[in-house]
């Protein structure tokens, strides 16, 4: 009713979940949160009277992984740029003109 001008936005309010994620993250941090990576939580404690958690953990490290290509077109091109790319470093480099 006494509003003297406004302000349209469209895209007010939407969020990239990953960048919210970050910031989320990023504060935390600046607020003394100490992040720890490859950890695997085991449990976690309340101490009710001093207001403190005890947490279990211990270091984890992935045995190991794959590569999620599909081995498909893109696994093709990829092992074919591996073979060629010495030659492609010299042609590319200015060691041979004549190319791959």
């Amino acid at each position: 009713p006494g509003a003297t001008a406004a302000l349209h936005s469209p895209d007010a309010g939407t969020l990239i979940p990953y960048e919210y994620t970050i910031a989320l993250a990023e504060n935390a941090a600046d607020n003394g949160v100490e992040v720890r990576t490859r950890r695997e939580v085991r449990g976690i404690a309340k101490d009710k009277a001093a207001g403190l958690f005890d947490i279990q953990m211990e270091h984890w490290e992935p045995k190991e992984f794959v590569e999620a290509t599909g081995g498909g077109p893109l696994s093709a091109l990829r092992k074919a740029l591996s073979a060629a790319a010495p030659a492609l470093g010299r042609y590319f480099g200015g060691e041979d003109e004549a190319g791959p």
